[in-house]
């Protein structure tokens, strides 16, 4: 038998024993399970300033300079708030940021790292801070500088609003890159409790790669069946089907029969 320790939002619990028989359930769950999720989407905002009393005060355009301190005109005129004066700003996506998005989506991952700190002193009050330190921070692990993209990220969660998510997954890969798996860990599942369909999947799948790489295949293959099971393609583009390549890639070379079940899993 195994013994439950806890469990998260998802109903996965800890297993100290009995893995085998565990995966062999997860196998069969595999082929009936899925979860709905529903992806967090963003509509088109003017300029704002949610002042220290938590009100939303709307412009049509909107600076920051580098101590934070707001410049928002509104239709009564140009409001400027002081650095601790407000709770946060937000400018929709400048074409700045919007350049250094399309440099990391073509793999210019120099170009990210070049120009991504500009931009970010530019706009990181604005609501932007904590996705440029994940781009540059993701573009600084592609190059095999995981130190450098820690101290990147560790700024960057100075800025949080929208995409500390994102923020959260670049480090944790930072910390696997740079061989800190138990601070890794740690963070993926949080990112699993706390994080969307697509984060929890992401997570999930890192967790697995991580087991596998300490030669935990059993741990792995447990790992990359929680996305199987748990979510649909349409929810997590090709996370799931990359999970399950690497499960049955890892079942195959156990010798485990099982391969071939999950080999045919969403066809």
């Amino acid at each position: 038998m195994y013994t439950l320790a806890s469990k998260n939002k998802y109903g996965e619990s800890c297993l100290k024993r009995g893995k085998a028989k565990n995966m062999n359930r997860l196998i069969v769950a595999c082929c009936a399970v899925a979860v709905l999720a529903a992806l967090p989407s963003f509509a088109q905002q003017k300029p704002y300033v949610v002042t220290s009393q938590g009100e939303k005060v709307r412009g049509s355009e909107i600076e920051a300079d580098a101590a934070g301190n707001i410049r928002l005109q509104t239709d009564q005129g140009e409001v400027t708030y002081q650095s601790g004066q407000y709770k946060r700003a937000f400018q929709p996506k400048p074409e700045q940021v919007g350049k250094v998005v399309n440099f990391f989506k073509s793999e210019e991952y120099d170009k990210v790292i070049k120009y991504a700190p500009q931009v970010m002193e530019k706009y990181k009050y604005l609501g932007w801070g904590d996705m440029l330190a994940y781009l540059q921070g993701m573009a600084l692990v592609k190059k095999g500088k995981p130190k450098d993209a820690l101290q990147v990220i560790r700024r960057g969660e100075d800025f949080v609003q929208r995409y500390g998510d994102r923020l959260m997954k670049a480090k944790a890969l930072a910390l696997q890159k740079q061989g800190d798996t138990s601070e890794a860990l740690k963070i993926l599942n949080r990112l699993i409790e706390e994080g969307d369909s697509e984060t929890a999947a992401f997570a999930f799948n890192t967790k697995g790669r991580i087991k596998a790489q300490n030669g935990e295949q059993k741990e792995a293959v447990l790992e990359y069946l929680k996305t199987v099971m748990l979510f649909k393609p349409s929810e997590v583009g090709q996370t799931r089907e990359q999970a399950k390549q690497r499960a049955v890639q890892l079942l195959e070379e156990m010798g485990d029969p099982r391969a071939a079940k999950i080999r045919k899993l969403g066809k």
